[in-house]
């Protein structure tokens, strides 16, 4: 019998528009070096337009969470 448990995915929060320039952004992500014993991946969320981007997040939720911060929703 086999006992693996398929992966859960919680639905993707959708990514809002540029606050500078109101063009669409993508969730993009990044490694660390990879002689490195412990590969790291980090997401963060980036303007197709201007090039507004969020910091270094670990997961896509983070990243798109920090994006869709706007000063009058804090």
């Amino acid at each position: 019998m086999n006992n693996l448990k398929m992966p859960t995915f919680e639905p993707m929060t959708p990514v809002w528009r540029c606050p500078c320039c109101g063009g669409s952004a993508t969730v993009k992500l990044v490694t660390n070096k990879p002689f490195l014993r412990k590969m790291r991946v980090y997401h963060y969320v980036q303007c197709d337009i201007c090039g507004l981007h969020t910091r270094l997040a670990d997961t896509k939720k983070s990243a798109v969470t920090q994006w869709n911060r706007r000063a009058d929703n804090i």
